[in-house]
């Protein structure tokens, strides 16, 4: 891999940890596990017929969490690199 691959691939990276970290991950997962326990009760129809994709969802939504903590853990230290690049 050249040093241009290498920083294409890892601006890939920022960008996707970007995007995640201005997603609510936890509301996301939190509404998916709502709507699969009352589903069954409000709508019996669509719960069983949408329950496979909420499963993709939530399987989808728990992958990326790990992404998303980073994010956060970075955007909480960007300000002092921020300052550190400013030389102060």
């Amino acid at each position: 891999m050249t040093v241009e691959e290498y920083r294409m691939q890892i601006g890939l990276c920022i960008t996707a940890a970007r995007i995640i970290a201005d997603t609510d991950l936890p509301d996301i997962l939190k509404r998916i596990e709502l709507a699969d326990s009352l589903g069954g009760i409000v709508d019996p129809t669509l719960w069983r017929d949408r329950r496979q994709a909420m499963e993709e969802d939530k399987r989808l939504v728990k992958a990326a969490f790990p992404l998303w903590k980073m994010a956060q853990e970075l955007k909480l230290m960007q300000p002092k690199q921020e300052a550190t690049e400013d030389g102060k």
